[in-house]
């Protein structure tokens, strides 16, 4: 919900001021992650179909495929987060527990 309105509503304002861009090329620029999306989307439904026959689905192993993705989230969360961390501890603005007095 949240990276809808960052996409629709801030993406755009902050490019026509910040970056100067045109309304043009600030809306061309926004519909870059939609058009990724809808291209991955389209190329990770076909490649579980080619992977997935009717007779798998029908003995169970689509389970292994949604795990698989799931388990690429989490780590894909996961490196997002140690990344926001690094920066803010590099910062100054965390500190770790063993570094406190």
């Amino acid at each position: 919900m949240y990276t809808g309105y960052l996409y629709v509503s801030w993406l755009p304002n902050y490019l026509q001021t910040a970056r100067h861009l045109s309304m043009l090329n600030s809306g061309i620029y926004t519909a870059i992650p939609f058009l990724t999306a809808m291209v991955v989307g389209i190329v990770v439904n076909w490649v579980g179909d080619r992977l997935l026959s009717a007779e798998a689905v029908r003995d169970g192993n689509r389970r292994y495929l949604v795990a698989l993705s799931r388990h690429r989230q989490v780590v894909g969360c996961w490196i997002v987060k140690a990344q926001w961390i690094a920066r803010r501890s590099s910062a100054g603005v965390i500190t770790p527990p063993w570094r406190r007095r």
